[in-house]
Formats: C-alpha cells, sequence, structure tokens
C-alpha cells in the first residue's frame, strides 16, 4: 500500500532526519524570482551578426511626430527590436519614447523620464520575440495618439 508523506515518509526533498535536501535556498529564490518576474531567459544574438533594417513611419499630415523603427533578423527570425516615438522639433527629430526588447523583456521608456521602464511582454525564447514586435507596434500606435495630443 502506499504511504503518504504523512504516514511516516518523508518528503521528497528531505532526508530520513526531515533536513532538507532539495534545491538549495539560493535555487528556490532564483526560481521563485524567475517565475514571477517581467524578464525572460531570450537573449539576442549580436546584432554585428543579424540583418539589420530601418524605416520611419510618418503619424500626422504635418509630419511632426514619427515611428521609427529598427529590426535585426537572423536566420529569417525576428531576432530584436527597437521602436522609437519622436517629435520634430525647431531643429531636429527627437525621441520621446522608445521601445525596446533588451534584458528579456520587451518594455517601453515613456516620456516620464522614470527610471524603470514598463514591462510589455516577457521574452523566454526567439519565438516571443515576433509576438512582442506585434504587440509593440500597437501600443506604439497608441502612445503616438497621446503624444499627439489626441488621447489613448
Amino acid at each position: 500500500m502506499h504511504r503518504g508523506h504523512g504516514e511516516g515518509r518523508p518528503a521528497p526533498s528531505q532526508d530520513e532526519a526531515g533536513r532538507d535536501t532539495g534545491p538549495s535556498s539560493k535555487a528556490r529564490e532564483d526560481t521563485e524570482e524567475f517565475a514571477t518576474s517581467s524578464h525572460g531567459r531570450y537573449a539576442p544574438p549580436s546584432r554585428a551578426s543579424c540583418r539589420t533594417r530601418e524605416w520611419a513611419q510618418p503619424f500626422d499630415d504635418g509630419n511632426t511626430v514619427q515611428r521609427k523603427v529598427f529590426t535585426w533578423r537572423a536566420n529569417g527570425l525576428l531576432v530584436d527590436f527597437v521602436i522609437l516615438t519622436e517629435v520634430l522639433t525647431a531643429s531636429a527629430w527627437q525621441e520621446v519614447e522608445r521601445i525596446d526588447c533588451c534584458h528579456g523583456h520587451c518594455h517601453l521608456h515613456d516620456e516620464s523620464g522614470r527610471d524603470t521602464p514598463r514591462a510589455l511582454y516577457r521574452l523566454d525564447d526567439v519565438s516571443d520575440v515576433d509576438p512582442a514586435f506585434q504587440s509593440a507596434i500597437g501600443i506604439s500606435d497608441q502612445r503616438m495618439r497621446i503624444v499627439r495630443g489626441e488621447g489613448g
């Protein structure tokens, strides 16, 4: 007959004396932090080894707000991207917001200037990058309306 943990057998992570034999407390903390973190495990390849594409998209007829997009592809897959929202000043285009996907997550650096970017999409694998990019384009559309003063 099977005996459960409460019936004289130690839990799987304990020895007969009841000492913890499971993962170290540091390993447990790391696992718990990873499970609740917005940062994934994905790290893109070097941009130097990728095919780069860059383009700008005007947002308004007056050409005062634009989205500038940078993408990097390797082996046919989107592996990295940056999406900038820029406004035209008297002298040049000025970046006011940035969405990028470094440090294992896609995140927004907004115009509020806060130190911590807002996490948008966790990246654990290269297959997460394209859906994050598609989502980021939609968020960029909303953010450009806000920057332009048209609300979200």
